[in-house]
């Protein structure tokens, strides 16, 4: 009996996260997120996307700060979707070319 319950669990575990890989936004829906999180929108310009080994995607753009200055950033997304708001991965990331660590997915997110 007590197996079974272990299994059953095991199995709700398993199942939740499958779901939720699933149910987990596309670099698309990811890419617009970042936009509208832009105090200046219409300044956003996307350099660069790349996923990572780890299912991580990032993002490195330009945007106008809160003094009107244009600025490089990174930007890091989960492999559930969610923003990690300090994404240092990613520039540590976009640095290293090293084959099997990053895939260019540039032109997935921007295709229309």
């Amino acid at each position: 009996m007590k197996a079974q319950l272990i299994a059953v669990a095991v199995l709700a575990v398993l199942s939740a996260a499958g779901a939720s890989a699933q149910n987990a936004p596309s670099p698309k829906d990811e890419l617009a997120q970042l936009r509208k999180m832009m105090k200046n929108p219409d300044s956003f310009q996307l350099k660069r996307a790349f996923s990572l080994r780890t299912g991580d995607v990032c993002f490195v753009y330009t945007s106008q700060n809160t003094f009107g200055a244009t600025v490089q950033e990174w930007a890091q997304f989960d492999k559930g979707g969610k923003w990690v708001p300090e994404g240092t991965v990613c520039e540590t990331m976009d640095a290293i070319d090293a084959p099997g660590v990053k895939t260019d997915i540039t032109k997935t997110v921007t295709a229309k």
